[in-house]
This record gives structure tokens, sequence and C-alpha cells, in this order.
């Protein structure tokens, strides 16, 4: 086979092909190595001076890291960035539960309508996004409060469904499983 055909004389920019967060990122990630357990604070990119610099110096126009997860760990730190990332993972945990249980279609529809828009901001959140509530998560945060009501109803009527345990001395008692 002719290899020549997938060859190409194209040189690739990388700032064109990142629109130009292999800029941003390094500055950034260098500022939350300096506070790294607990942040700056809410817009640490313009109270660090990190928009200053990078307008002045690279001439460049950044209002924030264009990444989410760097975002939050300039912001909040560590001690911000993992109860965040706990809190997605406990609603991750509880919307694939519900997804998967096939006996009602409200469920399955719940479950991964919430699993879909948490995994889609938290892929999106590598390149763009932000972990704080904005308008663009508005579905996201209805489709989460949905997929809770939905689990605790779920869980109220399995509860309802399970037979009373009588307890009979000298015996173990049973309890059948979900």
């Amino acid at each position: 086979p002719r290899l020549d055909l997938f060859t190409s004389n194209v040189s690739v920019d990388d700032y064109d092909v990142t629109a130009g967060r292999v800029v941003i990122w390094p500055i950034v990630i260098e500022k939350i190595k300096q506070h790294a357990w607990f942040g700056y604070g809410r817009m640490g990119m313009w109270t660090t001076g990190v928009v200053a610099y990078v307008s002045i110096v690279l001439a460049e126009e950044f209002g924030h890291p264009h990444n989410a997860y760097l975002e939050w760990l300039l912001d909040n730190g560590i001690v911000g960035f993992i109860p965040v990332m706990i809190f997605y993972m406990v609603v991750l945990f509880h919307a694939f539960r519900v997804f998967i249980d096939r006996r009602n279609g409200m469920f399955m529809a719940a479950g991964g309508m919430a699993a879909a828009l948490v995994l889609g901001l938290m892929g999106a959140g590598m390149g763009s996004q932000s972990f704080y509530p904005i308008e663009g998560t508005d579905g996201m945060w209805c489709a989460m409060g949905i997929m809770f009501r939905v689990s605790v109803n779920r869980s109220r009527a399995l509860a309802a469904m399970r037979p009373a345990v009588t307890k009979v001395p000298g015996f173990q008692t049973y309890r059948a499983p979900d």
C-alpha cells in the first residue's frame, strides 16, 4: 500500500489546536501549587493577577482557565476540591443505581438523565465549563433533583414491599435482600 497518501507537510500549531490552553494551563498550575490546600478564593484568576499577567505579558485574553478542575483548585484548593468531587461521585452512584432498575421506566429515565448530564459536565470540564452553578447547568441541577426524588420514592416503595420480620426467640432473623 502507498503510505505517502497519509503523510502531510502541514504543520500543526499547539496554540491553535488547544485554543490557547497550552499557554494558560501551565501558569494556572504554578499558581495552584503556591496555595494548593486552600486556594485563593472565588475568582482566583483575577485576584492573583493571572488575568493581568496574561493580558500584559502574553497579550492574551483569558478571564478563566478554560478547565473546571483547574479553576476549582485555584479558587478552593484541595480542601474545597475533594468535597465537590465526592458530591458528584455520590450523585453518579445514585443515578446509576436508579438507572439500572428496570422495574419502572421512570427510574431509568431519571437516573440516565442525571448521569448523562453530570458525566457531560465532568467531561466538558476538562476543556472548559465550571463547577460553579451557572445558567448552562440548570438542566443538570434539575435532573439531579428529579433523580434524588425518584430515588427516595424508589427506596420507600422497596421498604414497603419487604416482608415483615418476625422475631422468634432462639432463631436468627432473616430479611429478604433488595
